[in-house]
């Protein structure tokens, strides 16, 4: 779809009226958005209906933010984020809204398990019969007593939870540690840590972990298919749903290639340097990664917790493979294209073919420290290991793919990594009051601020929401 409105800022200034008396190379408006993903998008689409002016700078050329198109094989696909789940409330309802179909991920056949060097096979999603019977009762125990610290940590300010100063203290590996995991056990918890935060288990706070499975609502919520994140893929791609927010708003409101360089504030209005442009406006919504904004020059610096907790929130790695065929083949063999591993470069591997088989398409990950090794080997290795893996698994018909596609996020300038922020201990507890503190006129939103859905589309929809009415609670009406 075309967006025919979508601006890059000119090299010439933007001129005001002659005899208002404001400088001329200074555009003004009620709320400038820093950030052309979900989240800012949305808080600008919701501020526009509430008949404020609206200006959104993105860096990149493109709207979408960690949501992006690709294509192979002449087909689009998403080289972001890309699933849905039912309790994904605000993200369904922009796809409904937008006439956007969704499908079902493919799940009929068998999936593929490797862990400790024992590979199974069991109808969809049943991973329990990849491991040992003394492993299998551990970590149904271990699981369980993370869904019950889970459930009771509270949904908001995590960090004040009376558990909080001991979780935080300590990582997810140390957690598995002090709880006497088995090693089977301790690789089926690293499998999930690199899939679900593209982080190690010895990076990521236990607290942290814990407010995951929270804000996703449980730990099967966040790992399964059936009823959980990853139940629904969207025909032509999750991206189109940001370009149509983008072509909901006035024409000329989002300017392309204009990266934030500065923001200076002062009570009630705030000034926001983009190149050889400046933006006015009563408000800021920041609707950037925390690792970026923490890149933007601050006037008066940002309050030190918060500046802290933007350095803290560390990117996950990941890179997002395709491999094309012209057809879904391992289905013939009663495969579902599901697999997991605990020694292979490429975990979790899924089938994303479309409804029509028109295609067989597998989307690979490559996950936390392996990303970062494999980001500095190259497209060309990456191919050639994705399809020697997926011949291991699925036979000689997997060594000649029509196509490959991958994109490495933790090359992208504007995002740094993917899916999202993850904290490592002591950051929660000694910076998280300031996640959602908001410094008038800067608002926050993103969704490493959201409570709920925590880095999905899901959350930066929320964040936007929720940023778009603090924004309007607090300058209501009042316009320039």
């Amino acid at each position: 779809m075309m967006i025919h409105h979508l601006q890059k800022p000119s090299d010439g200034a933007i001129v005001t009226p002659s005899g208002t008396g404001r400088d001329v190379n200074v555009e003004e408006t009620d709320v400038i958005v820093v950030g052309g993903g979900f989240s800012g998008l949305t808080a600008a689409r919701q501020l526009h209906e509430h008949g404020m002016r609206v200006v959104v700078l993105e860096a990149r050329d493109r709207v979408g933010g960690r949501t992006m198109s690709g294509s192979i094989a002449g087909l689009t696909v998403d080289l972001g984020g890309m699933w849905a789940g039912p309790t994904q409330t605000a993200l369904i309802a922009l796809a409904d809204e937008f006439g956007i179909e969704r499908f079902a991920q493919p799940l009929q056949g068998k999936n593929i398990v490797e862990l400790g060097q024992r590979v199974t096979r069991a109808e969809g999603e049943d991973f329990l019969c990849a491991r040992s019977d003394a492993a299998r009762r551990q970590y149904i125990t271990l699981l369980g007593s993370i869904e019950a610290l889970a459930a009771d940590m509270p949904a908001q300010d995590h960090w004040q939870w009376h558990r909080a100063a001991e979780f935080d203290g300590m990582t997810l590996a140390q957690w598995l540690d002090r709880a006497d995991a088995l090693p089977e056990v301790k690789s089926d918890m690293a499998i999930s840590c690199r899939a679900l935060l593209c982080a190690e288990v010895h990076q990521v706070s236990f607290l942290h972990f814990l407010f995951y499975v929270k804000s996703g609502g449980s730990f099967t919520t966040l790992t399964t298919a059936t009823e959980g994140a990853q139940k629904w893929l969207f025909k032509g791609g999750v991206h189109q749903i940001a370009q149509h927010l983008a072509a909901s708003l006035p024409p000329g409101a989002v300017k392309l290639g204009a990266t934030v360089h500065a923001v200076t504030r002062e009570p009630g209005a705030v000034r926001v340097t983009s190149g050889l442009k400046s933006y006015a406006a009563r408000a800021l919504v920041m609707a950037l990664p925390p690792t970026l904004a923490s890149r933007i020059d601050y006037q008066p610096p940002l309050d030190a917790r918060r500046d802290g907790l933007m350095q803290r929130l560390c990117m996950g790695s990941v890179i997002k493979c395709y491999l094309a065929y012209d057809k879904p083949f391992w289905r013939q063999a009663g495969l579902n294209g599901l697999v997991l591993s605990d020694t292979r470069v490429f975990s979790p591997i899924f089938d994303v073919s479309p409804p029509d088989q028109s295609l067989g398409l597998l989307c690979g990950f490559i996950d936390g420290r392996a990303a970062v090794e494999w980001s500095e080997r190259g497209t060309l290795a990456r191919r050639g290991q994705f399809i020697a893996e997926a011949s291991h698994w699925f036979g000689d018909a997997a060594r000649s793919p029509v196509d490959y596609l991958d994109l490495d996020w933790t090359r992208e300038p504007w995002s740094r990594g993917c899916y999202g922020g993850y904290a490592a201990p002591g950051t929660w507890t000694g910076y998280g009051d300031a996640l959602c503190r908001n410094e008038p006129p800067i608002f926050w939103a993103g969704t490493e601020t959201s409570p709920t859905w925590y880095c999905y589309i899901e959350g930066a929809i929320r964040a936007g929401q929720r940023a778009a009415q603090e924004v309007k609670r607090t300058i209501g009406e009042q316009a320039w």
